[in-house]
Parts: structure tokens; sequence; C-alpha cells
């Protein structure tokens, strides 16, 4: 930094102090900014640069000599090759259209790798008049934070689309019901099982309530087990019959109703999951008829046996 600049001070900040010329106010406060940034004349050369833009064209050699003050920034541009070629001649196009006026401004983000990390940098260009004459102010902010945060946000993203997917494949395809509701038994969304219950598309079940399906007997049943549900905070096990509308056949089903939550703990709805248990239930009775019968043989046994005792 050069003296003028080491000695540039807050008006008033010292007693008698003269106050500081506005071209070294000026350059305070480009040296104060994070953003690299250069001024150009009407020819492309590098008039004046600010400390940003200094100190990395130091840290990223061999890059100092083809950016420094009197170097001609559109001829670097146009002589640039490699992977990086593109967007020097987007660049060079970018600021030859300002100058000219045919743009006001022009924007250009890109890749600036180093061998230690990936960075990435937007370009801003515009134009000043200087006494007249045409000035070009090229400014190179960092990206590289935001970069990485929307790769992360992106990834994110990607990683719950397939949980979502997996969890709807799972969903669809299982052979339990499936179905939620709101607090007000309004139905939110439901799998291919719950519909042939319902003899519906899902389309023409959300938005409604069990009584828009069932008897008023049956709907009320089913809302005190869902309130049953809610108001316990945990899921909630009964039997119920229900009769399929597509087909109507008749299965015993155990259903679970789980309350659904916000992250603060508030009750969003019910989550309600029925397994079709009708074959379970009658080789139970089959069972339990099995053993009476078996209970009713011994006990005759036992008759004869003390019937024909000496």
């Amino acid at each position: 930094m050069d003296d003028g600049l080491q000695q540039a001070s807050v008006p008033g900040s010292e007693a008698g102090s003269l106050p500081p010329e506005p071209e070294g106010v000026a350059r305070s406060v480009t040296d104060s900014f994070s953003v690299h940034v250069a001024v150009l004349d009407e020819n492309g050369t590098i008039l004046t640069t600010n400390r940003a833009w200094r100190e990395f064209a130091q840290t990223n050699p061999p890059v100092t000599a083809n950016v420094c003050e009197g170097a001609n920034y559109l001829a670097v541009c146009d002589r640039a090759t490699g992977c990086g070629a593109d967007d020097s001649a987007a660049m060079a196009a970018g600021i030859r259209a300002v100058l000219r006026r045919q743009e006001r401004e022009f924007v250009l983000e890109y890749p600036c790798h180093s061998p230690d990390e990936k960075r990435w940098f937007q370009a801003r260009v515009t134009r000043f008049l200087d006494d007249g004459v045409p000035r070009i102010v090229v400014a190179h902010a960092n990206l590289t934070q935001r970069k990485k945060e929307e790769a992360s946000l992106r990834q994110s993203m990607i990683d719950l689309a397939i949980q979502e997917t997996r969890l709807r494949t799972l969903v669809q395809t299982i052979p339990d019901l499936v179905w939620l509701k709101d607090r007000d038994g309004v139905f939110l969304a439901c799998n291919p099982a719950f519909e042939r219950l319902m003899g519906s598309r899902v389309a023409d079940i959300v938005g409604k309530t069990d009584y828009d399906f069932f008897d008023k007997e049956l709907a009320d049943f089913f809302r005190v087990n869902d309130r049953k549900a809610m108001a316990a905070g945990k899921p909630s096990v009964n039997e119920e019959w229900l009769t399929f509308a597509s087909d109507g056949h008749r299965a015993l089903c155990e259903t679970i109703k789980t309350p659904m939550l916000d992250a603060e703990g508030q009750i969003l709805g019910v989550l309600g999951i029925a397994r079709d248990i009708t074959e379970r239930h009658v080789a139970q009775e089959k069972l339990k008829a099995t053993l009476a019968e078996l209970a009713r043989s011994n006990e005759e046994l036992e008759q004869v046996r003390l019937h024909h005792r000496p």
C-alpha cells in the first residue's frame, strides 16, 4: 500500500488534521471490499485495483503479471486457452458490450479452481464516465461458499427425493390399508389398498370424510377412534369388520391409528394402518372349536371310563 493510502484517515479524527483527498477516500473504501475490483480504461488496460484484487493475484501465480495495473485485461481474456477459454471469451465480449453501451452491465459466474480447492466466482462489469472518458469496473465476488451450500442442498433434496420415492413405493405396494386424515377427519392421502375399501380413487377420497362413504353409525365409530388416538398421543389399536366397496367382501382388520405431530408437538392429524387378519381370526376360531371338541371328547371318554369301572 502506498504512503498516501496508509495516511488516509477519517475527517476530524485528529484535531486540526486536513480532510483526506477524495481519491484517497475512494481507494480506502474499495480496499475495504472483499470483492476483487479493478478499473479499466476504454482499451481494457487496468488503471487501478483494490487490495482484494492484488492479494488474490499475489497468492495465485502465474496470474499476477496478467492482471496487475498496466496490464491489458481484454488482451489477457482474448489470449486465454484451456478449460477456462470459453468463460474468458465471454468475459471479453461482455466488457466490450458494456464499453459500447450495448449492455448496461454484464454478469458471469465461472469456476476458478485451485490445486487445493474448488472455487467459483461471479464477475460483474459496469461502466462509468471519468471526466467524460468511459471507464469499466470489473468486480469478482467469491461464490464458493454459496456454491457449496447449493450443492449440499441439491444433494439433500436428491436424498430426500430418493427416500420419498422408496417410502411411496412401500406405501403403494404393501397389502395393508394406509390413510392419513387431518384433525377434522378430512382425508389427506391414501394408498391403493384403501382405495379398494372405499371403492374410489384417491383423487375422489382426498378432501372428504368418513361420512361421505359410510353410514353415520360406522362413521361415528371411526371418528371416535380417531379422537382417542389424538387424545392419547400414542398409537391406539382396535379390531373392526370392514366391507370393501370394490367387490363387497368383508374382512376383519386390526387397525392402528397414530397421531401425527409437527415439529412443535402439535397434532396435525391421524395416520391409519389396517391389516386384514381375517385368516388369522378364522384359524383362531377353528382352533377354539377344535379345543372345545377335544374337551368334550375327553369328558365323554371320562364318563365312559367311569361307567365301566368295576
